[in-house]
């Protein structure tokens, strides 16, 4: 059995919270339209740092938005999401954190 720990918390992978978590990782790397019947299924966390004019409000809001859209139970937890934005070597980067339950389940970094 996969366990993942932070901070002495666990997370089994018979809890609901794992299958949130692969969900919202699902979620952010398939691009939209890529899955059949849903065409606005997706982040695509890597194409957003191509774009010219957005934000980390727009990133976060988006991620949520995604979230309440196509994971029903995450309705039953606290779930937050945090975006930073730098300029790192010419490159755009993004760190995304996704919290659940105020403990910080998830960090990505995309560049």
């Amino acid at each position: 059995m996969l366990e993942i720990c932070l901070d002495n918390k666990h997370l089994l992978t018979s809890d609901p919270l794992k299958k949130i978590v692969d969900q919202i990782q699902m979620l952010l790397f398939t691009k939209p339209g890529d899955v059949l019947g849903e065409p606005e299924f997706g982040v695509d966390l890597h194409s957003y740092l191509f774009e010219l004019q957005f934000s980390a409000a727009d990133m976060r809001k988006y991620i949520l938005y995604q979230i309440n859209k196509y994971i029903p139970y995450s309705t039953k937890h606290n779930i937050d999401v945090q975006v930073r934005l730098f300029s790192e070597d010419l490159e755009n980067v993004a760190f995304v954190d996704i919290i659940i339950n105020n403990i910080p389940i998830m960090g990505i970094h995309v560049k």
